[in-house]
């Protein structure tokens, strides 16, 4: 056998390792995402077991109470939790893949200042729940596109991605300053109810929100799913997309147009949540060793699965509920520094 047909060899046995690696890995994230709704269901202040759960949806009028729990509470907070996780995930690492840069998280053109400017000025004029969500979503849209207008005033280079994050960075300094002051005016119920806001949480989304928030949110990953080879041509220079017939800078918009919408959702719908754009995505690379093939969908699976852990977490470590976004913090730096040390010591080694 000569040498051609021995590297041929090599790489169709790598080919394959990655594949199985990647079935693996879909498998037992879809499997965890599964026994852990079947988990999250059945916890929460009232305990129940599967069987009164299954009893409860199969006649549901001889167990009201417990249909009403699972229905109107734990199942659109199941549902949130993992949507939200899963569009934060896809969002960051579209982010990450575009700037070319692994510490981009979702927040970085200002999208999370803005929908807590939204949030926060709702909140202060006395609005409800459905009202402040709006608020939210529509401040976060207004936030980045300020951010790519500022953009374009100060870029020098199409083909510079640095005029845009800084342009989020400044955009995302003055919209906390404007915060800061509606905090000042507010009283303290109204202070309370931001700063509750702000650390996030699903307590309060209902079918009704649900039904706006997922098809926008599945819409938006679904053809970022689509745009992916795109995307990660990108990550290899403009020059390199446009020999393969990519219009970077369309491209580039158009995924900032959507990583916003569906960031902007997620954060109206459970308030400022962090770290999950950032640290599932790095993990996912670490993993499947920069694959841009396999990176996406992985960084949805378990993007979800991080989010249903941390509200479930959220729910049952106390008997007051701990706001997720404070969970998904230290879960989520945590496993940062861990994905930060092993990539460390892989590359000693080599």
């Amino acid at each position: 056998m000569n040498i051609k047909n021995i590297e041929q060899n090599k790489v169709k046995n790598r080919f394959e390792h990655e594949q199985l690696f990647f079935a693996f890995l879909s498998i037992t994230g879809v499997t965890a995402i599964i026994v852990l709704a079947v988990i999250s269901v059945c916890s929460g202040n009232y305990k129940t077991s599967v069987s009164d759960v299954l009893s409860a949806l199969c006649h549901p009028d001889e167990n009201t109470m417990i249909f009403r729990i699972i229905i109107k509470s734990r199942l659109p907070r199941l549902v949130s939790a993992l949507l939200v996780g899963a569009a934060l995930s896809v969002a960051g690492w579209t982010y990450q893949e575009m700037f070319a840069n692994r510490m981009v998280s979702p927040d970085i053109l200002g999208v999370s200042a803005g929908a807590g400017c939204g949030a926060s000025t709702a909140i202060l004029l006395g609005c409800s729940f459905s009202i402040t969500s709006i608020f939210s979503f529509v401040g976060g849209i207004i936030a980045v596109t300020m951010t790519l207008f500022l953009s374009a005033v100060f870029e020098r280079n199409d083909n510079d991605s640095i005029s845009l994050i800084l342009s989020g960075i400044v955009m995302g300094g003055l919209l906390n300053s404007f915060m800061g002051i509606v905090k000042y005016i507010a009283n303290d119920a109204q202070l309370s109810s931001i700063t509750f806001w702000l650390l996030g949480g699903f307590y309060n989304v209902n079918w009704e929100q649900l039904s706006i928030g997922i098809p926008v949110m599945c819409i938006g990953i679904f053809i970022l799913f689509l745009f992916r080879w795109k995307i990660v041509m990108l990550r290899h220079g403009v020059e390199d997309a446009a020999i393969h017939g990519i219009n970077p800078k369309a491209v580039k918009i158009s995924c900032i147009i959507l990583a916003t919408v569906i960031t902007s959702s997620a954060v109206s719908m459970s308030g400022s949540i962090g770290w999950v754009g950032l640290a599932i995505p790095n993990l996912m690379r670490l993993l499947v060793n920069n694959d841009g093939k396999h990176l996406l969908p992985l960084a949805l699976i378990y993007g979800a699965l991080f989010m249903g852990t941390c509200d479930l977490l959220a729910r049952c470590i106390t008997n007051t509920e701990i706001p997720v976004g404070i969970i998904s913090g230290l879960l989520g730096a945590v496993l940062f520094i861990v994905v930060v040390i092993f990539e460390k010591i892989f590359r000693r080694k080599l």
